[in-house]
């Protein structure tokens, strides 16, 4: 009984710490969106409500073309929240945005369904992948429409920047950041740009562009956006037990692996403890 008191003690030693978190990156939002060029665009815009995240969406298919019965569908649940649209049929709505849901979508159509047809484009008719349409919202997220930008009809404004001097970890496990001797709650599914998923690793990281919401409790971050580099050398193990149903692993930069050592280590230990049993 002694020794394998003695296993379970030394497992809880080697084994790393995990968080239990919501925070969505570019490593965890998709699996196949590491390496794109507009990886970091793909969570800006899942957090604004423009793309219609789902977490059982494990794929995003950055290369595959965007269809305009999926520009209706995004267009559509971005723009429900609105009080001019609020209560309209989702079936009007798209209607009333795209003049076909048939086939793939043009630059035109994305200018139609989000920017109420007042953008200057270059080839209207040209066709784009769902990458491609990532990265021209990205661009224009800043475009005034009827005097609002996208950002400011997703219930967004600026937020605090400068560096994080303290990540408090509440009892539910919520987040407050200090920034600039303020204190600030996370949002309980934030997005977090050049930045690790543990936000237990952001203290000392420096904060460029963030964005709050307002509610009756006072303002949520809701995006985080750290200086290039902050992920660096860091390893985070996240589990999302709602909505994961298990650990992954992220890691950043160089960083031993965790799991195999671990096992290793288990392993080493029953063969220990057995051969002192067959002693004894």
């Amino acid at each position: 009984m002694k020794n394998w008191i003695l296993v379970y003690v030394m497992l809880m030693m080697l084994v790393p710490s995990v968080v239990s978190a919501h925070v969505v990156n570019k490593e965890n939002v998709y699996d196949d969106i590491q390496y794109s060029q507009a990886a970091e665009d793909v969570v800006l815009l899942s957090g604004m409500g423009i793309i219609s995240y789902e977490h059982e969406d494990s794929l995003f298919h950055p290369q595959d073309k965007l269809t305009r019965k999926e520009l209706a569908e995004w267009s559509v649940g971005f723009l429900s929240r609105l009080d001019q649209y609020r209560g309209v049929d989702s079936g009007e709505m798209k209607s009333s945005l795209l003049s076909s849901l048939e086939g793939n979508a043009t630059y035109g159509d994305v200018g139609d369904a989000f920017f109420k047809g007042k953008l200057y484009l270059n080839d209207p008719d040209g066709e784009m992948t769902r990458e491609e349409f990532v990265i021209f919202m990205a661009r224009n997220l800043g475009i005034e429409i009827d005097g609002e930008t996208l950002m400011e009809q997703a219930g967004l404004s600026p937020g605090p920047t400068g560096e994080v001097s303290q990540v408090e970890v509440g009892e539910d496990q919520t987040y407050k950041l200090d920034i600039g001797n303020n204190e600030y709650l996370m949002d309980a599914h934030p997005r977090v740009l050049n930045g690790a998923a543990d936000p237990v690793l952001w203290k000392g990281k420096m904060i460029e562009e963030s964005w709050i919401s307002q509610t009756e409790d006072g303002p949520i971050m809701k995006q985080v956006k750290f200086g290039k580099g902050s992920v660096k050398g860091e390893k985070s193990i996240v589990v999302d037990k709602e909505e994961q149903g298990g650990i992954r692993e992220h890691e950043q930069g160089k960083g031993f692996l965790v799991v195999p050592t671990v096992i290793a280590c288990i392993v080493l230990i029953f063969l220990y403890v057995m051969f002192k049993r067959n002693k004894e």
